[in-house]
């Protein structure tokens, strides 16, 4: 996924905040099936947010926490049901080319 826009805003106070949003303009690049505990699918992004950034020679790495909604069915209901959720992700931004990834973690530390 293209995060240009985060790498250019990683030497500014604006990183966190510009991760974020470009996180949640892209959520269809993001693993949430993996945050889904009941069968079903996910469903709209609440809250993304970023902590604990830091770099090396080649990346910028930093942590996001997502809150999103799974819906289910019910049953024999055409109801659908949803349930927010919270996944924890390691997100890694390549400096030359601003191409990030978006990987699973296990849960904040």
């Amino acid at each position: 996924m293209n995060l240009a826009r985060s790498r250019d805003a990683f030497a500014t106070g604006s990183f966190e905040d510009v991760l974020a949003e470009q996180l949640r303009e892209n959520t269809n690049h993001l693993p949430l099936a993996h945050g889904c505990e009941s069968g079903g699918w996910p469903q709209d992004v609440q809250i993304v947010s970023v902590a604990k950034v830091a770099e090396d020679a080649e990346s910028i790495h930093a942590e996001a926490t997502i809150t999103f909604n799974e819906a289910f069915g019910t049953g024999c209901s055409e109801t659908l049901h949803e349930q927010s959720r919270l996944l924890y992700c390691q997100v890694t931004i390549c400096k030359a080319t601003g191409q990030g990834r978006v990987q699973v973690a296990e849960e904040a530390e």
